[in-house]
């Protein structure tokens, strides 16, 4: 399950910063493979509890292991 915020910044950062959009990831310990489409939005991601155990390319299937 996805649960997704999306919080206005304050009014000295409008001009820079769109919106934050935090996204908290619960899968029960399954791997889900979701595509991850192309965004015409800049944007810079945190993992602020856990990293991912690893990150696949599902063009090349190419594995990135995490570690800390």
């Amino acid at each position: 399950m996805v649960t997704t915020f999306e919080i206005a910044p304050t009014a000295a950062l409008a001009p820079f910063v769109h919106r934050y959009v935090y996204c908290e990831f619960d899968t029960n310990g399954i791997d889900v493979f979701k595509p991850w489409g192309a965004s015409y939005e800049i944007s810079i991601h945190f993992f602020f509890k856990a990293l991912p155990a690893k990150l696949v390319n599902p063009v090349t299937g190419e594995e990135n292991l995490i570690t800390e």
